[in-house]
């Protein structure tokens, strides 16, 4: 791969991400590969588009972006079919009323080549209306880079790390705590009736690659020994130093051995 090849990919991997943070909290679940092709979309809509809007997925490049090798039509395939059967309840604006939304409405695959998507009424206007109204210190809106999330491989990490990211906002350091049921809710993992588990399972493998592979540095306690009902968390902002490291360390996971500011460097030579 040229150097101008990975300029472009690592173009798209630094793609702002905007999400409402009612929809971060809400309660839904979905694979990694499906969030990650959910934020790679959103990644793609500009302030002029409409509900009308198709986005146009190139399946090769944007297995490129995630670091994923094979089959590139039946792995898009596959996610694209499960996110179009998925919906989920959610109330909109001040309204006493539920009403169902999905990711996507309409869905359209050329074999081998490209994907094109329209998002569903209900969900563009969540995501849309970011564009313009989305400030940093704002309080309903959160952003971050779309690599942050990508050599993520747990679920529950990328939820967790859109939750905290709409939690601290523009602070250095938050301290924050969940009611254990409520977390589990929220994460749809309430099968994890036993805290060891869900300590085990969810939350330390979360921790870890949030840790490793984003802008956030989290901890997490607990204040009772036993019947564990509340978790704290500690989250603060990595150094530049510690991001350089978190950058390094995503591109590695992404790229496997073929380092990117290698291959620059050496067509430089």
């Amino acid at each position: 791969m040229t150097s101008y090849e990975l300029d472009e990919i690592q173009r798209q991997r630094e793609r702002k991400i905007y999400k409402a943070d009612m929809l971060i909290n809400a309660r839904y679940t979905l694979s990694v590969p499906e969030q990650r092709l959910i934020l790679y979309a959103i990644s793609l809509i500009k302030k002029d588009d409409t509900r009308e809007t198709f986005y146009t997925i190139d399946l090769k490049h944007f297995c490129d972006i995630c670091g994923i090798t094979g089959d590139s039509y039946t792995y898009s395939k596959r996610i694209l079919q499960g996110l179009r059967d998925k919906s989920w309840f959610v109330r909109l604006g001040d309204k006493d009323e539920e009403t169902t939304v999905s990711w996507f409405e309409k869905v359209k695959i050329t074999k081998g080549k490209s994907v094109k998507l329209r998002f569903d009424e209900d969900m563009f206007s969540f995501i849309k209306d970011l564009l313009e109204q989305y400030e940093e210190t704002g309080q309903s809106y959160t952003s971050y880079i779309l690599q942050s999330v990508l050599p993520m491989q747990s679920k529950y990490s990328i939820r967790l790390y859109e939750i905290f990211k709409s939690k601290i906002k523009a602070d250095k350091y938050l301290e924050w705590f969940f009611e254990l049921e409520d977390l589990k809710k929220t994460l749809e993992c309430s099968n994890y009736k036993r805290y060891p588990d869900f300590r085990r399972y969810v939350i330390e493998p979360a921790i870890e690659e949030i840790n490793k592979y984003s802008d956030l540095s989290v901890e997490f306690y607990t204040t009772e020994k036993r019947s564990i009902s509340r978790l704290y968390f500690n989250i603060s902002r990595k150094s530049k130093e510690e991001m350089t490291k978190a950058y390094q360390d995503s591109l590695t996971a992404l790229d496997g051995n073929v380092h990117y500011w290698d291959i620059q460097a050496g067509e430089k030579e």
